[in-house]
Protein backbone atom coordinates (compact mmCIF):
# COMPACT_ATOMS: atom_id res chain seq x y z
CA UNK A 1 0.00 0.00 0.00
CA UNK A 2 0.96 3.77 -0.53
CA UNK A 3 1.93 5.49 2.46
CA UNK A 4 0.40 9.28 2.84
CA UNK A 5 1.81 12.49 1.49
CA UNK A 6 3.39 12.90 5.13
CA UNK A 7 5.45 9.82 5.27
CA UNK A 8 8.97 9.93 5.92
CA UNK A 9 11.78 7.49 5.40
CA UNK A 10 15.43 7.05 6.62
CA UNK A 11 18.10 5.40 6.23
CA UNK A 12 19.17 4.99 10.28
CA UNK A 13 18.91 8.58 11.22
CA UNK A 14 19.30 10.47 8.14
CA UNK A 15 16.28 11.44 6.22
CA UNK A 16 16.20 10.17 2.52
CA UNK A 17 16.21 13.52 0.96
CA UNK A 18 13.35 14.29 -2.07
CA UNK A 19 11.30 10.63 -2.17
CA UNK A 20 8.24 11.47 -3.82
CA UNK A 21 6.02 7.90 -2.55
CA UNK A 22 6.67 5.75 0.05
CA UNK A 23 5.09 1.93 -0.46
CA UNK A 24 4.47 -1.09 2.58
CA UNK A 25 3.60 -4.58 2.36
CA UNK A 26 2.98 -6.29 5.47
CA UNK A 27 3.88 -10.00 3.74
CA UNK A 28 0.67 -12.73 3.56
CA UNK A 29 0.35 -15.34 5.89
CA UNK A 30 0.02 -19.05 3.79
CA UNK A 31 -2.44 -21.55 5.36
CA UNK A 32 -0.92 -24.71 6.72
CA UNK A 33 -2.48 -28.05 7.46
CA UNK A 34 -0.58 -29.81 10.04
CA UNK A 35 -0.23 -33.72 9.64
CA UNK A 36 -3.27 -34.54 12.14
CA UNK A 37 -5.64 -32.50 10.00
CA UNK A 38 -4.76 -33.88 6.64
CA UNK A 39 -4.68 -37.71 8.27
CA UNK A 40 -8.49 -36.64 9.47
CA UNK A 41 -9.22 -34.30 7.08
CA UNK A 42 -10.85 -32.44 9.59
CA UNK A 43 -11.15 -28.20 9.40
CA UNK A 44 -7.69 -28.49 7.20
CA UNK A 45 -7.15 -24.89 6.72
CA UNK A 46 -6.90 -24.01 10.72
CA UNK A 47 -3.60 -23.25 11.38
CA UNK A 48 -1.57 -19.98 9.58
CA UNK A 49 1.99 -20.18 9.11
CA UNK A 50 4.60 -17.77 9.52
CA UNK A 51 3.81 -14.15 8.43
CA UNK A 52 5.91 -13.50 5.30
CA UNK A 53 8.90 -10.57 4.59
CA UNK A 54 7.18 -7.31 5.25
CA UNK A 55 8.65 -5.20 1.71
CA UNK A 56 9.13 -1.52 1.06
CA UNK A 57 9.90 0.50 -1.85
CA UNK A 58 10.76 4.07 -1.75
CA UNK A 59 10.62 6.88 -4.70
CA UNK A 60 12.32 9.49 -5.04
CA UNK A 61 13.65 12.71 -6.81
CA UNK A 62 17.41 11.91 -7.76
CA UNK A 63 19.85 13.98 -4.80
CA UNK A 64 23.69 13.43 -5.75
CA UNK A 65 24.44 15.66 -2.33
CA UNK A 66 22.09 13.14 -0.24
CA UNK A 67 25.37 10.76 0.89
CA UNK A 68 24.26 9.55 4.01
CA UNK A 69 20.24 8.63 2.43
CA UNK A 70 20.15 7.93 -1.51
CA UNK A 71 24.62 7.36 -2.08
CA UNK A 72 24.00 4.88 1.16
CA UNK A 73 21.31 3.07 -0.03
CA UNK A 74 23.39 3.00 -3.82
CA UNK A 75 26.47 1.80 -1.95
CA UNK A 76 24.42 -0.96 0.27
CA UNK A 77 23.11 -2.31 -3.13
CA UNK A 78 26.41 -2.24 -4.76
CA UNK A 79 27.91 -4.28 -1.60
CA UNK A 80 25.11 -6.24 -1.02
CA UNK A 81 25.18 -5.04 2.46
CA UNK A 82 21.69 -4.46 4.79
CA UNK A 83 20.42 -0.74 6.00
CA UNK A 84 18.65 -0.12 9.04
CA UNK A 85 15.42 1.04 7.16
CA UNK A 86 13.36 3.61 9.43
CA UNK A 87 9.54 4.85 8.59
CA UNK A 88 7.80 6.98 9.58
CA UNK A 89 4.17 6.21 8.22
CA UNK A 90 2.28 9.54 9.44
CA UNK A 91 5.54 11.71 9.62
CA UNK A 92 8.67 11.84 12.11
CA UNK A 93 6.81 13.73 14.65
CA UNK A 94 5.97 12.89 18.28
CA UNK A 95 3.05 9.85 19.17
CA UNK A 96 3.51 9.40 15.59
CA UNK A 97 3.87 5.42 14.98
CA UNK A 98 7.73 4.65 14.04
CA UNK A 99 8.80 1.15 12.23
CA UNK A 100 12.27 0.08 11.96
CA UNK A 101 13.95 -3.19 10.06
CA UNK A 102 17.44 -3.94 8.70
CA UNK A 103 16.79 -4.12 4.76
CA UNK A 104 18.66 -5.28 1.94
CA UNK A 105 18.24 -3.28 -0.89
CA UNK A 106 17.47 -5.47 -3.94
CA UNK A 107 17.09 -3.15 -6.74
CA UNK A 108 17.81 0.31 -7.52
CA UNK A 109 16.13 1.93 -10.34
CA UNK A 110 16.90 5.55 -12.22
CA UNK A 111 14.35 7.16 -14.38
CA UNK A 112 15.47 10.21 -16.45
CA UNK A 113 13.47 12.60 -18.55
CA UNK A 114 13.60 14.32 -21.27
CA UNK A 115 12.14 17.31 -20.08
CA UNK A 116 14.47 18.35 -17.84
CA UNK A 117 12.82 17.37 -14.92
CA UNK A 118 15.21 15.18 -12.08
CA UNK A 119 15.89 12.03 -12.86
CA UNK A 120 13.76 9.27 -10.39
CA UNK A 121 15.65 7.11 -8.41
CA UNK A 122 13.34 3.76 -6.92
CA UNK A 123 15.06 1.85 -3.85
CA UNK A 124 13.55 -1.73 -3.36
CA UNK A 125 13.98 -3.19 -0.15
CA UNK A 126 13.47 -6.69 1.34
CA UNK A 127 13.13 -6.85 5.18
CA UNK A 128 15.24 -9.23 6.95
CA UNK A 129 14.18 -10.09 10.12
CA UNK A 130 10.90 -8.78 12.69
CA UNK A 131 9.47 -5.27 11.93
CA UNK A 132 10.25 -3.17 14.70
CA UNK A 133 7.09 -1.48 15.89
CA UNK A 134 6.90 1.75 18.25
CA UNK A 135 6.09 5.61 18.88
CA UNK A 136 8.12 8.47 17.77
CA UNK A 137 9.03 10.29 21.20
Amino acid sequence: MQLGNSAEAYVGTHKISHHTAIYWGEGSRAMVESEAQRLVNAHPETFVGALGSASCRVACERDKADTNGQLALIAAFNAGTTVQLVVYPEGNTTGNEKWTVTAYVIDCGETTFKNGALPMLEFKFSISGDVTKGVVS
